[in-house]
């Protein structure tokens, strides 16, 4: 009989001193944390533009007309919701700024989100090719508008010839500005020709991560489904475009044609910093369709400015926006729906009782320990019992080590029926825990209540904590790893190797010749985890540190007080002298392979 196995002393050891200290630590910032002083509220910083115009004054802008030597006075209009600050300049009647109020974009010099989020501010451009049927050529962008306000909305008016283009905008609630173009006039020859570039700002702490999150994505004719692949080229030549979407990690800028896009054509571009070094820009975007044919433009669009915010996007459903958040690896996953409805709504839950992130996050992972206990417990009970069966296995294949490999199988088969063992229920724990596992590195990088939440050394969860960095770039290091340390990276790493060293007697290595070391595997995976986890999320590093922490004790635990290997043996024994069950599906598929394979041998013969 098996001696039962006690857990060593030196990890043990090992573990307490690192649980101690890390409390210790936890204990030691929250009673050297200063004070936080309330929140005031911080006016966005202004940017030079040119002379704006009040009400009193805009009946003296000039018309201008195409001809580029009379004299034209360029001005900058503004619009203002609770929400969306929006600067207008009548070159183009172009969107000259557009600032998210209620979000700030990170600073390096503070650690803190605290500099003026702007999804646009000089950096983007829309314009409009006009052909008309004397063969001439138009692009709205060289043109100088004249500009009438009334209330939320303002008219750009700019002569063409004897005709003229109007674009009307309309601040139409918090996030959304309605554009209208219509000409008078005009004799239009062909299709018009949109394009829209925009150059995406760096609003996050990493950059790395936030530009892996930064895509173009669109919505195919009636909304009926969105591309959700993180490519970066769009070319629809045949398909009819609602709207597309220059994606940030936590923020969108869409246009939306009321009677669609075609022959749609666009790209997305990561800034090269040996190129361009110290850009503020992380991606560029542009976009070219076709958007009419008629003898006069009439085309209705919409601008939305929104934050990746899932209580506001489900607000446009019938658009499907909130299928930008990338919950999921692909649209509408069951990866998403857990994220959306399980993890999501429990996050929200808990810090709408005003706790804050990081406990939020550790009570997350209490509840769902708390959930997985039972199937916890019944993978180390199957554990368990593999262990008290392996002198009778290591008999087994020693008596049929001449034997081909069916025929092993089989035999160990029967061995597991007798006993009452089902080595296979031991993985479904882990089968089942996987997509939970999986919904997590979703969910943490993109969940815009949690950016700029800080928790002990991190000051942002949603982006990788540093206690060291360096500004040298080191070969392969710098690659792979980054030019910094997360400790929450590195304690995870520390924890995981004591949970592997608990459980790697839980696998049991195979026989068959050519198989790999199941073992060594599983002592690699922390080391490949500190890699990546390095420059991700830091709330997901947390999370994990704590779901280990918890899986150590919940071990010790169930070793301790509910698994007794010596009683199992006994119970394996007794259940070998009783009537043998019917054999499983597994059983019988071997038991039919191993047939086969004697008729295939008895034909060779």
């Amino acid at each position: 009989m098996q001696q039962e196995r006690k857990f060593d002393k030196n990890t043990l050891i090992g573990f307490l001193l690192i649980s101690l200290l890390f409390i210790g630590y936890i204990v030691y910032s929250n009673m050297t944390a200063p004070e936080e002083k309330p929140k005031t509220e911080q006016k966005a910083t202004p940017i030079a533009t040119e002379k704006v115009p009040t009400k009193d004054t805009i009946a003296q802008v000039p018309t201008t007309t195409l001809d580029s030597t009379q004299a034209k006075t360029v001005q900058t209009i503004p619009l203002k919701s609770s929400k969306l600050s929006i600067l207008f300049s009548t070159q183009g009647a172009q969107l000259q700024q557009v600032e998210l109020l209620t979000y700030k974009t990170y600073d390096k010099k503070t650690n803190k989100h605290s500099k003026p989020l702007y999804l646009i501010n000089k950096s983007a451009s829309l314009d409009l090719e006009v052909k008309t049927s004397e063969g001439k050529v138009f692009h709205t962008k060289n043109l100088v508008f004249q500009p009438q306000i009334k209330g939320n909305s303002i008219t750009f008016t700019s002569k063409i010839d004897k005709g003229s283009i109007q674009f009307i905008y309309t601040l139409k609630n918090d996030y959304e500005l309605d554009f209208d173009v219509t000409t008078q006039n005009l004799s239009i020859a062909d299709e018009t020709q949109l394009e829209w570039n925009l150059k995406a700002f760096q609003l996050e702490k990493g950059r790395t991560q936030e530009a892996s999150f930064t895509d173009i994505h669109y919505a195919y004719d009636n909304y009926d489904d969105t591309d959700y692949n993180s490519s970066s080229e769009l070319d629809q030549p045949d398909e009819t475009l609602n709207w597309v979407c220059a994606k940030q990690q936590f923020f969108l800028s869409i246009l939306e044609a009321k009677k669609g896009f075609t022959k749609s054509k666009g790209s997305v571009k990561a800034i090269d910093l040996e190129v361009e070094k110290d850009s503020t820009f992380i991606k560029d975007f542009a976009y070219s369709a076709a958007i009419s044919k008629g003898n006069q433009l009439n085309e209705k669009f919409t601008f939305y400015f929104l934050p990746m915010d899932l209580d506001v996007l489900t607000k446009y459903e019938d658009k499907r926006f909130d299928d930008l958040i990338p919950f999921d690896y692909m649209r509408s996953g069951f990866i998403g729906w857990i994220n959306k409805h399980f993890f999501y709504r429990i996050y929200i839950l808990l810090t709408d009782w005003g706790i804050s992130a990081g406990i939020a996050i550790l009570l997350m992972t209490i509840i769902m320990k708390l959930i997985l206990f039972p199937l916890m417990f019944k993978q180390h009970k199957q554990s368990a019992m593999m262990r008290a069966l392996k002198p009778e296995l290591d008999e087994l294949n020693e008596k049929n080590k001449d034997k081909d490999a069916v025929v092993k199988q089989q035999a160990t088969m029967e061995l597991y029926r007798k006993a009452g063992v089902n080595p296979l229920s031991g993985c479904i724990p882990a089968l089942i825990q996987l997509p939970l596992f999986m919904a997590l590195f979703r969910l943490f990088p993109n969940i815009i209540q949690m950016r700029g939440e800080g928790f002990l050394w991190a000051d942002d969860l949603t982006s990788y904590d540093s206690i060291v960095s360096w500004t040298t770039h080191i070969p392969l290091v710098s690659s792979f790893y980054g030019n910094h340390v997360s400790l929450f990276a590195l304690l995870y790493t520390v924890v995981l190797i004591i949970y592997t060293r608990m459980t790697a007697n839980n696998i049991q290595q195979p026989t068959q010749e050519g198989m790999p070391d199941m073992k060594f595997i599983m002592y690699l995976m922390p080391f490949f985890m500190l890699f990546f986890l390095n420059s991700y999320a830091s709330g997901l590093s947390w999370y994990y540190v704590v779901s280990n922490v918890i899986n150590i004790l919940m071990i010790l635990f169930i070793k301790q007080f509910m698994i007794d290997e010596k009683k199992l043996h006994i119970q394996i024994q007794d259940n070998k002298k009783k009537p043998a069950k019917k054999k499983g599906k597994f059983a019988q598929l071997l038991e039919q392979a191993a047939e086969q394979q004697k008729i295939q041998q008895q034909r060779k013969k």
